[in-house]
This record gives structure tokens, C-alpha cells and sequence, in this order.
């Protein structure tokens, strides 16, 4: 109980399945090394739902996946979001914890060599971990998505190509997509009078065959085609906009500006 007249701490959102040093809702502690690196010390342990139960991994291997210590980490930038993309979702928040162990999993390693011996199964794990802090559905599904990305784009050969080429056809699916329904409210027709409604059907199904080339993770393609409708265009302006202010500060710091 805390001490008369004093209310006690709110407990932290992770703190329900999160265990920082053995005790629940406790603050983690970090120490910031430079303008985007931090230290971890102590250990955190995840108690809920890993989402690995019908999975190959060993249950040994399961188990090792819980519990990260600071040492076992080294250095990390939590959550790894380019600066155009805060305005969705930041560095930091009550996904830390989760980004923290996921970034043991994956980090400074090559292709499959973290704990779990699977990065498929460490975004798998990632997913679940966002969903026990409370992260909301479509939130969570993008996260994972931008991890599964990563992944299959670090393996390399085949797997990196398979990226590629669904790339290719889903914005090919989203371009044909978006022109053929403006055709459709302005009941025109599209170029060498095609008309615009087979295209529109065709161009719905493309991006959900292409996501057929990220194999067990389906669900990351086929959310990364249907989220980029409008995902893409704010992302893009932040993008701009930030590319602006760069330029502008190197300008302005030629002068010498206090």
C-alpha cells in the first residue's frame, strides 16, 4: 500500500504480461547512449500467449524466448520506424517491451540464428506480443507486416525476389484498381475502350493471388497491398516533407544561423 495521502502508480500497459526484474506493471529501465540508441538493464519475461503452439519450434526453444536480459541485448533503437512513418506509429510506447525482445530475436544476427531459430516464428511472436499490450487490431497487423517484410527481404535469394515480384503486382492490382473505379463513377472508359468493371474484378483479385508468394505469411502480404491505399499517400507527403526540412537545415547551416 503506499503511504497515507499518496496514490499508488498507475501499473504500466505492459505490466499485466510483462514481468521487468520479476515484478509486474514495474517501469523498464533504459539508459540513452545517443540521439537514437539505448541500453537495457535488468531482465524482462513475457508471461501471455506466445501464438507459437502449433508451430515446429521447439518448446524448449519457446521457453528461452520469454526472457531477454540487458546484457543479451547490447545496444537497440526499440522499435526500428523511420521518422516518416510516426505520425502512425512511434519508437516507443506500450509496444516497447515486445519491440525489445523482438529485437533480441532478430538483431545483428543472419537469417534464422536468433533463440527461436526462426525470424517467421520471432514476427509471429512480435504479433502476439502487441496483442497482449493492448495494440489495436489493424495497428498490430501493420507492425507485423513491417517485420515479415524485413524478414523475408534479409533470407535473401528466392524469398527476396518473391518481394519483388509481389511489389510489382500488387501496386500494379492498386493502380488498375483505383483507375478503373474513377471510371466507373464517371461511367467512362478506360484506354482503347476497355470497359472499366472486368478490370476493376481482375484488379481486386491481383493483389490477393500475389500474396500467395509470401507463403506462411499470406496475412502480411495481403494486409501490406490492402493498408497501402491509404497508408501510402500520408506516408509519402511526411516523406516529402521531412526530405524539405533536411534540405532547408543544410542550407541554413552553410550560414552559420544560431
Amino acid at each position: 500500500m503506499p503511504p497515507s495521502g499518496q496514490t499508488a502508480a498507475p501499473m504500466a500497459p505492459w505490466g499485466e504480461f510483462f514481468l521487468v526484474n520479476g515484478v509486474q506493471g514495474a517501469p523498464i529501465p533504459l539508459t540513452q547512449m545517443n540521439e537514437k540508441d539505448f541500453t537495457f538493464t535488468g531482465t524482462l519475461t513475457f508471461i501471455g500467449d506466445m501464438g507459437l503452439d502449433d508451430t515446429k519450434v521447439d518448446p524448449t526453444k519457446q521457453e528461452a524466448a520469454r526472457t531477454l536480459t540487458g546484457t543479451e541485448l547490447g545496444v537497440t533503437d526499440l522499435a526500428s520506424i523511420p521518422l516518416f512513418v510516426r505520425w502512425f506509429v512511434g519508437p516507443y510506447g506500450r509496444h516497447t517491451p515486445a519491440a525489445l525482445i523482438h529485437d533480441h530475436l532478430i538483431i545483428s544476427k543472419q537469417p534464422n540464428e536468433g533463440t527461436l531459430g526462426s525470424d517467421i516464428a520471432a514476427d509471429r511472436y512480435w504479433r502476439y506480443m502487441l496483442r497482449a499490450v493492448g495494440v489495436p487490431w489493424i495497428q498490430r497487423w501493420i507492425m507485423w507486416t513491417a517485420t515479415a517484410l524485413r524478414t523475408r527481404w534479409a533470407v535473401g535469394g528466392p524469398r527476396r525476389w518473391t518481394v519483388v515480384l509481389w511489389a510489382v503486382l500488387a501496386t500494379a492490382g492498386i493502380t488498375a484498381a483505383v483507375w478503373s473505379t474513377v471510371a466507373v463513377i464517371t461511367d467512362s472508359t478506360l484506354p482503347f475502350d476497355i470497359e472499366p468493371g472486368p478490370v476493376l474484378a481482375g484488379a481486386l483479385v491481383l493483389p490477393i493471388l500475389a500474396s500467395a508468394l509470401w507463403g506462411r505469411q499470406f496475412g502480411a502480404g495481403l494486409v501490406a497491398a490492402g493498408v497501402a491505399i491509404w497508408l501510402l499517400p500520408p506516408t509519402i507527403l511526411a516523406g516529402l516533407g521531412f526530405l524539405l526540412y533536411w534540405l532547408f537545415e543544410r542550407i541554413f547551416g552553410l550560414f552559420g544561423l544560431d
